[in-house]
């Protein structure tokens, strides 16, 4: 199995790489404000997006476990903002990344153009 921190560090240096023969700084890439852990995020997401098969983070299974818990207490699912809120996520735009993850995963299936269109679908694979 590929060690995703590994393959998300051969991408990064391939990107600085790419940077550094165009002329331009590394960490400029995409207008990522020249952060360069903001970078690796996005690769990191990339990567997961591009293997199904890699193992979900903790982050993933906490945003997992969120969802199920609160439809159980409240009887529907939550919004991308509670979910957000509740662990403690910086961007609902990050939350939508983690739950692209969990239904490319097959845990969740979303419903388009519906607020709390989350329904779970599997269970949590060790």
């Amino acid at each position: 199995m590929i060690d995703p921190i590994a393959e998300v560090m051969r991408i990064a240096e391939e990107q600085r790489t790419l940077w550094a023969h165009a002329g331009q700084p590394p960490w400029t890439w995409r207008g990522q404000g020249g952060d360069p852990n903001r970078v690796m995020s996005v690769l990191r997401f990339k990567w997961l997006r591009a293997n199904p098969k890699a193992p979900p983070s903790e982050r993933c299974r906490a945003v997992y476990e969120m969802i199920i818990a609160y439809t159980e207490e409240q009887g529907y699912p939550p919004s991308v903002r509670e979910i957000t809120d509740a662990c403690a996520i910086s961007s609902t735009s990050v939350t939508q990344s983690y739950l692209g993850l969990l239904q490319d995963w097959g845990y969740i299936r979303r419903v388009p153009y519906r607020a709390r269109g989350i329904q779970i679908v599997g269970k949590w694979k060790e």
